[in-house]
């Protein structure tokens, strides 16, 4: 396997964990921020939760049937794309 690719894969296998350990700690901010309640703010990780999973599941049915590279070089950025138009945050006063 190319080590590229190797690499490529390691990164994006990353994501699910590494996604809940940026969003948990940032629960009670986002309760504050948004006026929710603690259902509500719980729901939004049961979403990304079932958003990973999901996204495992077509990650894994897709690459069947057309290799791994293609679907890597082009969900990457299509992912990856939402994000590019926001806004910085401006930073936070303690």
């Amino acid at each position: 396997m190319n080590k590229r690719i190797l690499v490529l894969v390691a990164v994006v296998t990353s994501f699910g964990p590494f996604s809940m350990d940026l969003y948990l700690p940032a629960l009670p901010e986002l309760r504050d921020e948004m006026g929710a309640g603690a259902a509500a703010v719980q729901l939004t990780v049961t979403a990304c939760i079932l958003g990973l999973g999901l996204g495992q599941l077509l990650a894994g049915l897709v690459p069947e049937s057309r290799g791994r590279k293609p679907v890597l070089l082009v969900g990457c950025p299509a992912g990856s794309s939402p994000h590019w138009p926001a806004p910085p945050r401006p930073p936070s006063r303690c």
